[in-house]
């Protein structure tokens, strides 16, 4: 009754499906479920995020967000938590979604490419009244950055391009706001792929 959505560089452990299968049993709200990443050398990776907002997105950019970054009181990307959790958004790498919030929500949009359709997913999931959940218990190896790393430039470009299709979709009556965001987004790819 869930499905599995898996990126083809992640490497699934034997104990996932019966894991992943009681948490949906034991939380019938629990939409959207996802595992800790860890890289091919065991190192963690981002696995669970806050929404993204205007101001916690640019505080992530150390480069243009406000200097104090403890002001920011939800930041994107928060220390990972020990154990079992509700969270706003799960990474895409691997996650379970219900059948059921999988048909309600129709599927990923797919008007995002590589980046950000994990974000909006869950955001219409929570919207829709389920939960997201990571479950650190289960553990997934994942050859992170392995389908962009030929060009980070146009990897960098192409995460820009989502988070601003991203705000445009979730934040409709902030445009300025969100033409200043993909402006100092595209800043941020210029300066960053540049290194």
């Amino acid at each position: 009754y869930v499905l599995l959505g898996m990126n083809a560089y992640v490497s699934l452990p034997t104990h996932l499906r019966p894991a992943f299968e009681r948490r949906f049993e034991t939380l019938e709200r629990l939409g959207v479920l996802a595992p800790r990443l860890l890289s091919t050398d065991g190192t963690p990776l981002p696995s669970c995020r806050n929404f993204p907002t205007h101001r916690n997105l640019l505080a992530s950019r150390a480069h243009f967000g406000p200097r104090n970054r403890s002001s920011v009181t939800r930041p994107y990307v928060p220390a990972e938590p020990p154990a079992f959790t509700l969270c706003d958004v799960v990474a895409g790498a691997c996650f379970a979604v219900r059948r059921a919030t999988w048909e309600q929500l129709d599927g990923m949009d797919e008007q995002f490419f590589l980046y950000a359709e994990d974000t909006d997913l869950c955001r219409r999931a929570k919207n829709a009244g389920w939960l997201v959940g990571y479950e650190p218990a289960v553990a997934v190896r994942h050859e992170w950055r392995a389908s962009t790393s030929q060009d980070r430039r146009q990897s960098a470009q192409l995460h820009a391009q989502s988070l601003a299709r991203y705000f445009a979709k979730h934040f409709p009556t902030r445009p300025w706001a969100n033409r200043s965001l993909q402006w100092l987004m595209r800043a941020h790819t210029a300066f960053t792929s540049e290194r």
